[in-house]
């Protein structure tokens, strides 16, 4: 067929072929140099180093941290790298003689971790946050890292393994704030400390008590990644710099009681834009093994100020939530986790993906406007007190100055 045949015959299959994206090639410049790599290679590689950096805390503690809920201080260096990642790491000895140490899983040994600017607190991150992030990449394909991390049972997300009398291990938990992964260069905010407060009691059974959980080589391992002289210049050509972040903020509301099968409310006085919320239901002052214990509910579904049903006038059932867990979280790992376990209730008002560790949203609900108010439907009858615990993600802004200022901002 000649040239001027085809080019004239718009239908033929000269013009009708699938691009191949493994020939589409991307053209770019760096360091003075042209490349051109095949544009799905480009997309999925990353072309910076990681650096690693133990940071010693800078008070004192004492060695049985969990007898008095003992805080710890870390301060951020400043170094050319931009904020990735970051881990507590320690080792943990039971000291008892004769018997196993059995406690709550290793994340909730942090009931809080929080952000200080010359001393003063800017931000904060609580205990249950801190143990769901570290817990949303369980499955049983990587259940060993857990166990070998964490002390997680490989075989049940609920239970820690136990220490055996006289024995130490090595824990690395990964913290969850602001800093982490925001992109912001470590040299930019001044005078940045990271506290982590232990919790009291972390026994979760047995004759050792929290006078036998020795802790040492305590310290926070920091992740880098590696930025260009050029970009570090470019970067300090700018007044300050700005991050999107969803920022989780934390409420409780408190019930006398549950009674099963009556529908119950509760007032959600949170006068922000929200990008998801995380629910799920305790006994008041919970403590140890019912940290984890959450209550089972149904039929749940909120009214803004007018009474309309903000979430396009249905109640969610069970089957519905699954659904929604499916929808968000697919294929992520973190699905599995929330299958497993139960009863933490996700609401997701993005429009894609679960953005709760991302740095930017792309859609969220006005919570702004009179009092919203939370319904559902306990399974089961409580006569003591309950409490409600809420997270929300808010869409906010960390901004970082030349100065060293440090804000974090949201609506």
């Amino acid at each position: 067929m000649s040239y001027d045949t085809v080019k004239n015959d718009k239908g033929s299959a000269f013009f009708n072929f699938q691009v191949n994206k493994e020939i589409d090639f991307y053209s770019f410049k760096n360091l003075g140099n042209y490349y051109n790599m095949p544009l799905h290679q480009y997309n999925n590689i990353s072309h910076v180093n990681i650096e690693s950096h133990d940071i010693l805390p800078k008070n004192s503690y004492n060695n049985v941290p969990f007898v008095n809920g003992e805080k710890v201080d870390f301060e951020l260096d400043a170094k050319p790298f931009l904020y990735h990642t970051f881990f507590l790491s320690f080792d943990v000895k039971n000291e008892h003689d004769t018997q196993n140490l059995q406690t709550i899983q290793s994340p909730l040994w942090i009931e809080k971790i929080s952000i200080l600017k010359n001393g003063n607190e800017i931000a904060s991150f609580d205990s249950h946050y801190q143990w769901m992030k570290n817990l949303e990449k369980y499955n049983p394909t990587n259940s060993l890292y857990y166990e070998d991390t964490l002390n997680v049972d490989s075989t049940n997300i609920n239970n820690s393994l136990n220490i055996a009398p006289n024995t130490s291990k090595n824990l690395m938990i990964e913290l969850f704030f602001s800093l982490r992964k925001s992109n912001i260069l470590s040299l930019l905010p001044k005078n940045l400390t990271l506290r982590v407060k232990f919790r009291k009691n972390v026994i979760n059974g047995g004759v050792p008590t929290d006078t036998d959980v020795i802790v040492s080589n305590l310290k926070l391992v920091c992740k880098y990644l590696e930025v260009q002289p050029n970009t570090i210049n470019n970067i300090y050509g700018y007044p300050k710099i700005d991050t999107y972040y969803n920022k989780p903020l934390f409420y409780n509301r408190i019930l006398n009681n549950l009674t099963n099968g009556t529908e119950t409310y509760v007032d959600l006085d949170i006068k922000h834009n929200i990008s998801m919320l995380k629910i799920y239901l305790t006994d008041t002052n919970s403590t140890n093994a019912n940290l984890i214990n959450f209550y089972n509910i149904r039929d749940f579904y909120i009214n803004n100020s007018s009474g309309i049903n903000i979430l396009n006038g249905k109640k969610l059932t069970d089957v519905e939530h699954k659904q929604n867990l499916f929808d968000i979280y697919d294929p992520v790992n973190k699905y599995y986790f929330y299958r497993k376990k139960n009863n933490i209730y996700i609401i997701d008002f993005t429009a894609h993906n679960d953005v709760s560790d991302s740095s930017n949203y792309v859609s969220c609900e006005s919570f702004k406007s009179g009092i919203h108010r939370l319904y559902f439907t306990p399974t089961q009858t409580v006569a003591t007190s309950v409490t409600i615990n809420i997270i929300a993600y808010i869409p906010s802004l960390v901004t970082v100055k030349k100065d060293g200022d440090y804000v974090e901002t949201f609506n």
